[in-house]
């Protein structure tokens, strides 16, 4: 071989050589940030399918709000996106295909609405009951961004039992377009769905709050037989603040024809325990009524005058919204 024919030669055996180095060469590490990015991105993709937008017409301009796909022919959304209570909307998947829908029902303690729709939306939907302080939280929504990857902002889950214990805090931003929308977890698994409580805190605060599958689950199955849900009421009056040294919750009034009086509670009874949780407060009991509906059969251990204790079935009245 001359010298001519080496030279070729030799560059193309380091040109594999370098090549081959390339290819088999570690990519740079991560880092934590970067990871954590990608893992959102993954999150949100998993979840675009049950973000959906809701819109009050067809048109261009038609105002867009956020809806959570929770069954393949069935929405919920926060209720304050539904104006002027309209009975059909138009619901729009991530590949901007149209829906005709119908709003059957609504939770007025929750502040969500349910929707039917004509036709079935493909969708992936993955629920999950993780649900623990600390943990992060991706609140998912259609109001920038009707078809594709929804908007999203990022938190975490920063208090499980707000407002006696109907929702969960998470310090995700929140505006009106996105409320409605599904929050997910980093693997893209819904915790539940998000609302505004305008009359409680401001909005864009960097505080928002959900409602989880806990007590989703159940308003879903009402709103789907075109039933509203509306707050609970035991039909009686106890004292404004706990009684020091006093175990139970002493009964002030019980009104008659309501539901305490029903069941058989009367003034001076003492209230020991809602279903198979004691209460050791006034609070503990304002919170075990909010989490009910009107309508809902539960047991209350009582205590008579007397000493006597028993337990009572009880059906709650509907209090006022």
């Amino acid at each position: 071989m001359n010298r001519n024919q080496f030279l070729p030669l030799s560059c193309i055996v380091l040109s594999v050589i370098l090549c081959a180095r390339f290819v088999t060469a570690k990519p740079p590490p991560l880092s934590e940030t970067q990871a954590l990015e990608i893992q959102i991105k993954k999150a949100v993709v998993k979840a675009s399918s049950c973000t959906i937008a809701i819109l009050d017409n067809q048109s261009i301009e038609a105002r867009v709000r956020s809806g959570t796909l929770v069954g393949p022919n069935f929405v919920v959304t926060d209720s304050s996106n539904l104006v002027g209570f309209p009975n059909s909307v138009w619901i729009k998947d991530s590949q901007g295909k149209l829906y005709k829908g119908k709003v059957v029902g609504r939770d007025w303690r929750l502040r969500l609405a349910g929707i039917t729709l004509e036709k079935p939306v493909p969708f992936q939907l993955v629920k999950t009951r993780k649900e623990q302080t600390g943990l992060f939280a991706i609140a998912c929504g259609r109001g920038e961004a009707p078809t594709g990857l929804p908007q999203a902002t990022v938190g975490v889950i920063s208090a499980l039992s707000r407002f006696s214990g109907r929702t969960v805090q998470v310090s995700c931003d929140l505006n009106q377009s996105m409320a409605g929308g599904p929050v997910v977890d980093l693997e893209g698994q819904v915790y539940g769905v998000s609302i505004l409580l305008p009359h409680q805190i401001s909005r864009d605060s960097g505080v928002g709050f959900m409602v989880t599958w806990r007590i989703l689950e159940k308003s879903i199955e009402i709103m789907k037989s075109g039933k509203n849900v509306y707050p609970a009421s035991f039909g009686l009056l106890v004292p404004d603040r706990d009684v020091p040294g006093l175990t139970g919750i002493p009964v002030v009034e019980a009104r008659p024809g309501g539901a305490a009086a029903n069941a058989g509670i009367e003034k001076g009874d003492l209230l020991m325990a809602v279903g198979d949780r004691p209460l050791e407060s006034i609070y503990d009991l304002s919170t075990r009524i909010a989490q009910l509906a009107a309508g809902d059969v539960v047991k209350i251990k009582i205590k008579k005058s007397g000493g006597a204790e028993k337990v009572v079935t009880l059906t709650t009245d509907r209090r006022d919204k």
